[in-house]
């Protein structure tokens, strides 16, 4: 079954996140289950995504604002991206 990873990009992954990234929540929680099983949610300052985890089919939502638009993974071309609004 695909997954559904949705990806909060950060400077850099200190272990422990400053503003807790709410969109996370609100789209995991509107995902419905039997899509894709539950949603992998992922905090760069927590963890740092690694996307060797991608399979055939998953899909990978990256959240952005001005703070983090240019991280590592929001730039990172290893995948197919289809940009959305930052709004």
């Amino acid at each position: 079954m695909p997954k559904i990873i949705l990806v909060n990009p950060a400077m850099s992954t200190l272990g422990y996140s400053v503003i807790t990234p709410r969109w996370l929540f609100v789209i995991a929680r509107a995902t419905p289950v039997e899509l894709a099983g539950d949603p992998i949610l992922l905090d760069e300052a927590i963890c740092e995504f690694d996307p060797g985890m991608i399979e055939t089919g998953d899909i990978v939502g990256i959240g952005i604002s001005t703070g983090n638009c240019d991280t590592p993974t929001a730039r990172r071309q290893t995948f197919p991206v289809l940009p959305g609004s930052p709004q």
